[in-house]
């Protein structure tokens, strides 16, 4: 064995122990390795003193680990049926009983042999089999199990019960919330608790209690005959109207921004289109097609096949000059495909749209004071005037990217045979919404 191991020359001449920081508890911990000098510049009493201060670093390293959060790391990997592992158990167990009492002891071996679940280990094995999600949407459900957990504890998840349950209903409507430094809105503990209940009610389907209808979460927010409810937040937003929407645009080339060109364009297609921002921001050449109608003027066919939902992967057809225009002009100029290959990827979601979302807004605020439109103002606008014209319900919603309001045309027809229907449709709406330059 190398006299060095584990100890670590400093720039002066001194050598100091370097105790390495297992990895499951790295975290924990907050370091990969502890340094501690030894007090001597010779490499054999160096060696000689670091047994005694490893010894001394370890002990501190496991006095700060919760046993609970090993118990939950071990029961992923541990086999309680092997007899080895099982004898392991139960002398960790009594090790723990000695430092930190019985039950700390019992709930220790419990959560290692898998007979009962914390919430935190059932949150994590959410999380990772909940891969369909957004990210931005699984950090607030995350969020959301953290937050119950700093105030109850994490306790057994079989072992919540509906009185407990409600107490922290209680507790969060009294919540006041970090930014307004008012108690939360019903639509935000809602949400809260909408989390809790679908990893409650996830669990009770995995087996985790007995009663997989298990869960204290359900109807939690009913409120009781004659209690006065909190006014919900009403939305005022409106459809953005033309000469508003051409004002904004004018605000944007008249100033001096990193990614006019993309704020320009972006303004021009929602108009037109109705599309929402993010899905204009992830189109390639692949999905335009340049072409031409039966009277021989320039028709242009996007395909959006990113969004919410199925219903939002659709084909649409423009026939604005200007729209049609600034398509012609960002696939001649496309980097690796990209329409807009200026903007970078950011934010949960690792979105185009995340960092000019907040310039176009900042734009907007500066402009219009109190404005009661944003930039889904842009589809609002596309959807009246789809309805103004008096559109085909079904052609109406797949022009949104929203589910077909009949059976037959949301199971037996998704529309791709529809496009003389569209081409049609989206001229008279053309008619109805006009030019913005």
């Amino acid at each position: 064995m190398s006299i060095r191991k584990n100890l670590r020359q400093r720039t002066g001449g001194g050598w100091a122990v370097v105790y390495y920081v297992p990895d499951e508890f790295r975290e924990l911990i907050g370091k990969r390795e502890i340094v501690r000098g030894l007090g001597t510049k010779d490499i054999h009493e160096a060696n000689r003193r670091k047994h005694k201060v490893l010894i001394q670093i370890q002990k501190e390293v496991f006095d700060r680990i919760d046993p609970l959060k090993e118990a939950a790391n071990l029961a992923v990997t541990i086999n309680p049926d092997d007899d080895p592992e099982e004898v392991y158990l139960i002398s960790k167990a009594e090790e723990i009983e000695r430092q930190k009492g019985y039950t700390t002891a019992k709930q220790y071996y419990d959560i290692a042999t898998r007979k009962v679940v914390p919430v935190s280990m059932a949150l994590d094995q959410w999380l990772q089999a909940s891969d369909g999600i957004q990210q931005s949407t699984l950090n607030r459900y995350k969020i959301a199990v953290k937050e119950f957990i700093d105030w109850g504890g994490d306790v057994p998840i079989a072992d919540l019960t509906r009185r407990r349950a409600g107490d922290y209903f209680e507790y969060l409507k009294q919540t006041l919330s970090p930014k307004t430094k008012r108690p939360y809105a019903p639509k935000t503990y809602n949400a809260k608790l909408k989390a809790l209940s679908s990893l409650w009610r996830w669990c009770g389907m995995r087996g985790y209690f007995e009663d997989h209808n298990h869960n204290p979460w359900r109807g939690i927010a009913s409120s009781a005959p004659g209690e006065r409810k909190k006014p919900k937040t009403v939305k005022t937003l409106r459809p953005i109207y033309r000469e508003e929407a051409q004002t904004w645009l004018r605000a944007i080339n008249d100033g001096t921004f990193k990614h006019k060109s993309a704020m320009n364009d972006l303004i021009i297609l929602a108009w037109h289109t109705g599309v929402r921002a993010n899905d204009l921001c992830e189109l390639t050449t692949d999905r335009v097609v340049f072409d031409k109608d039966d009277q021989e003027s320039e028709v242009v066919w996007i395909t959006i096949i990113s969004g919410k939902s199925e219903a939002n992967t659709r084909i649409l057809p423009i026939v604005s000059p200007e729209a049609i225009k600034a398509l012609q002009q960002r696939v001649k100029a496309a980097e690796n495909n990209e329409l807009f290959p200026e903007l970078t990827r950011a934010g949960e979601d690792n979105k185009k749209y995340h960092n000019l979302q907040k310039t176009i807004n900042r734009i907007r605020t500066s402009t219009f004071k109190n404005a009661p439109f944003d930039m889904h103002s842009f589809r609002r606008r596309f959807s009246s005037a789809c309805e103004d014209v008096g559109m085909d319900p079904v052609q109406w919603s797949r022009m949104m990217g929203h589910s077909a309001p009949t059976l037959a045309a949301s199971v037996y027809n998704k529309g791709h045979k529809a496009r003389k229907r569209l081409l049609t449709g989206i001229k008279e709406v053309h008619e109805e919404l006009g030019e913005l330059t």
